[in-house]
């Protein structure tokens, strides 16, 4: 059986939320006090030391400091001018909505939820949107006479149809705000993930019993007022108070059942029941509310001055104890009664002589020291400096629990280096790093449903007022479609925390010095081939992209190249001309200068093959010299060796002629002498060491043997006829 939510079951889900955030929301109001120095249950201090003020007031600007800037862009950054033509129109809307001398100080707005954050805890916010009707009459037509309202004046024409005057709600103007919703006056279903939530409440709105006839009608004249505010009537402090009772109206935004209800406390009926009003993509009016403290389990958030509440009590414990101490140290002390001279002393003015009646009892007591006995100052003192510090240690466990560091409260130590002054810089923001991200998305949030809003219900007339851009039937569907528009578009925020001048000034250097790099390569390439302007171009904005610092020049410098390029690919017809003939006369130069190179070339190739034939003519005639130097002396070597052989023989021939005719003994027959065989060819030539002998018979000799010793000189012949020669040397 379905549920039926009626006001009963709506009340029921609200008390039941408040029930279970019941302790949270206690806490949160102590927290609450504690940072307005309000009375406290529990605490008896007089002197206090307003810790949670002091780091609330450090970390504020460190989380919010300026307005955040809306950035719509395209998602992927693609030539695509119907999602350009969005993201300007939706940028501007935007802008013009958190313009600070609009109609409400968003600047403000950011404060609440800022102290809420760090306070309670929790910040939650809202946007509303805002058109303003006129009541105005058009001309209706309609085919049958039963679409004709009841009571209204029509004419009949045969061809149109039924021609009458209909009133409707002329839209004049449109906007969109940003609302603060206290942390005690926003109630949701109790569950553990914000995607689970199916019901959000705002009980903001406390409205008189005139009010809530006027905006609901009068059947709910009957609803019960149960806030009462007390005004005073009149200037006089002695005025009676004026009671102005209200009815707290609970506005729940169902999700389940795409409606929104009013409900008040006590009354079973409800105020309003309405359709989606505003068709957004997650139905809340409300960004995911932001907490400080949560557990993964749960969310509801924890105080963050929770997690030190019990250092922070000791600190008003030490201060009270410290300024007490301070008003006990003062000089007080006893004298005799007797001496009624002694205390009219600290009453004369200064290097006053003060005239005593008894001066010899003063001086048998000891004089002045003797009389009076003061209270030990030094031991009080001595507490209240052991006191001091201890605060001192205090507050530094309280700054390292909430990360709040000494760079961030400018207490700095001068010996300390400018790196670890950076370092220690560095760290805190770390520590601040979470919070700051988690506010710069909850504004991201807002920005995103403004946009959201102002693409589904604003009018093409109301945005090309804001934004001094035509908006058309094209831009209006690519707009209200929500498919297309979360695929084209994206809205981002700056950063909303102060900004770092020496960063910018850093980043903007190094951007102007990647830029002029780039052109100064670019520039070349352009001027030698005009079509590449195009495509450098891109990657000169691809390159600005890289840097944030560069974002708000970027539609400057696209539309500075896209003129650019096309100034290069249709030239002026004279300056056409003109690099024409420049370039023709560059061709002709380069002709001739190429001829020139040719002749040259030329030249040098006839020298060198001149060169070359009178080289190889040398070769020539040295090989020729070489070759009849050495015929020449190898003949010389042979006519010379031919000499001495001649000269041998006939030499030899003449000894052995001698021998032979001294000789007076013939020997026998020897066995033939290991020597040289000389052998006598038959054509009549000689070989070497051949004699010509001849033998008793008158015959030459063909064969001699002969032997040699160890000198090379003949020592015997065999002639071969039984004669044997021996030479004996004297």
């Amino acid at each position: 059986m379905p549920t039926v939510k009626d006001a009963r079951f709506y009340l029921t889900e609200l008390r039941q939320a408040a029930k279970v955030e019941k302790k949270w929301r206690l806490r949160a109001q102590k927290v609450v006090d504690v940072f307005r120095d309000e009375e406290v249950a529990g605490q008896v201090v007089n002197a206090k030391f307003n810790i949670l003020w002091s780091n609330t007031q450090t970390q504020r600007p460190a989380l919010y400091s300026s307005t955040p800037k809306p950035v719509v862009r395209r998602r992927y950054r693609h030539e695509d001018p119907l999602g350009k033509a969005m993201s300007t129109i939706l940028q501007r809307a935007l802008e013009y909505s958190l313009d600070t001398g609009g109609a409400y100080d968003f600047d403000r707005v950011a404060e609440k939820l800022i102290l809420d954050y760090l306070l309670p805890g929790r910040m939650v916010a809202r946007v509303k949107y805002h058109p303003e009707l006129v009541e105005s009459e058009r001309e209706a037509v309609v085919g049958s006479i039963d679409e004709v309202p009841e009571g209204v004046e029509f004419e009949a024409e045969p061809e149109v149809g039924f021609i009458f005057k209909e009133k409707f709600d002329l839209k004049t103007s449109e906007e969109v705000r940003t609302y603060h919703v206290p942390w005690d006056k926003f109630r949701m279903s109790p569950v553990n993930c914000w995607d689970d939530v199916w019901w959000v409440a705002f009980g903001d709105n406390f409205l008189t019993i005139d009010e809530i006839v006027e905006q609901f009608g009068e059947k709910h004249r009957n609803v019960p007022l149960t806030h009462v505010d007390h005004r005073e009537e009149g200037e006089d402090e002695n005025a009676d108070m004026r009671e102005i009772k209200r009815a707290q109206v609970w506005e729940i935004w169902d999700k389940e059942a795409k409606q929104v209800v009013a409900v008040v406390e006590g009354y079973d009926k409800l105020l309003m029941q309405e359709d989606d009003p505003l068709g957004l993509r997650n139905f809340f009016p409300c960004p995911e509310p932001v907490n400080i403290v949560e557990t993964p389990d749960k969310m509801i958030p924890i105080p963050e001055y929770c997690l030190y509440q019990s250092q922070a009590e000791e600190l008003n414990i030490i201060s009270d104890r410290i300024t007490r101490l301070a008003r006990a140290m003062k000089a007080v002390g006893l004298y005799p009664g007797d001496a009624a001279d002694i205390p009219n002393m600290f009453k004369q003015a200064d290097n006053t002589l003060v005239p005593v009646k008894d001066w010899a009892m003063i001086t048998e007591r000891g004089g002045l020291k003797g009389m009076i006995e003061w209270v030990p100052i030094k031991d009080i003192a001595d507490v209240w400096q052991r006191l001091i510090v201890h605060r001192a240690d205090l507050v530094q466990g309280i700054f390292e629990l909430t990360g709040i560091s000494d760079i961030q409260r400018g207490a700095t130590d001068p010996r300390e280096t400018k790196g670890a002054q950076q370092l220690k810089a560095t760290f805190a923001s770390r520590r601040l790093l979470p919070k700051q991200q988690a506010v710069q998305r909850f504004f991201r949030d807002i920005l995103r449903l403004q946009a959201e809003i102002v693409a589904e219900q604003f009018s093409p007339e109301t945005l090309t007022r804001m934004t001094a851009e035509p908006v058309n039937e094209e831009i209006m569907r690519a707009l209200q479609d929500d498919k297309l528009r979360s695929f084209s578009i994206d809205v981002e925020t700056d950063s909303t925390i102060a900004p770092d001048d020496a960063a910018d000034k850093q980043a903007a250097s190094e951007y102007l010095a990647a830029m002029s790099g780039f052109l100064q390569q670019a520039a070349p390439i352009i001027a030698a081939q005009p079509a590449a302007a195009k495509p450098l171009g891109g990657i000169l904005l691809w390159l600005t992209r890289k840097f944030g610092i560069a974002r708000d020049i970027e539609d400057e410098l696209k539309e500075f190249m896209d003129a650019f390029s096309q100034t290069q690919g249709q030239p002026d017809p004279a300056q056409q001309a003109a690099a024409q003939a420049e370039q023709a006369k560059l061709q002709m130069e380069q002709q001739k200068a190429q001829l020139a190179q040719q002749e040259k070339a030329a030249l040098i190739a006839l020298k060198q093959q001149e060169s070359q034939a009178e080289i190889a003519r040398k070769d020539r005639e040295l090989e020729a010299e070489i070759v009849r130097e050495n015929a020449r002396l190898e003949m010389e070597r042979r006519e010379r060796e031919e000499k001495i052989r001649l000269m041998r023989e006939e030499a030899e021939a003449r000894v052995v002629m001698s021998m032979s005719d001294r000789s007076t003994e013939a020997t026998k027959p020897s066995p033939p002498a290991q020597g040289v065989d000389i052998n006598i060819n038959t054509d009549g030539t000689k070989a070497d060491n051949v004699v010509p002998f001849k033998n008793k018979d008158g015959n030459t000799i063909e064969t001699v043997k002969i032997q040699r010793n160890q000198a090379g000189k003949i020592s015997e012949a065999d002639l071969g006829d039984g004669r044997v020669i021996k030479f004996i040397e004297e």
